[in-house]
């Protein structure tokens, strides 16, 4: 017995295991978006044409507003 689950011990195992894998899978997710950042904000910190600039920081805002506001932020960090 496991102590303070309920149910069976398969029971506790098949929670467990579910935790587990929520918590691999928001890791996975957390990288995956990070690496998506550094990506465009690398890619837009090369554009000059600052309408061009925008549109692309408003794109991604449409998408996701909180990604899009990362974004505008560093690649204005890489831009100096």
């Amino acid at each position: 017995m496991i102590a303070g689950a309920e149910g069976s011990a398969l029971e506790a195992f098949r929670a467990g295991q579910a935790e587990e894998q929520e918590c691999l899978f928001y890791v996975a997710q957390s990288r995956a978006r990070d690496r998506l950042i550094d990506t465009v904000s690398n890619i837009l910190s090369g554009l000059r044409r600052e309408e061009v600039l925008q549109r692309a920081f408003e794109y991604w805002r449409n998408i996701d507003q909180a990604v899009g506001n990362v974004i505008e932020a560093a690649t204005l960090e890489r831009r100096g």
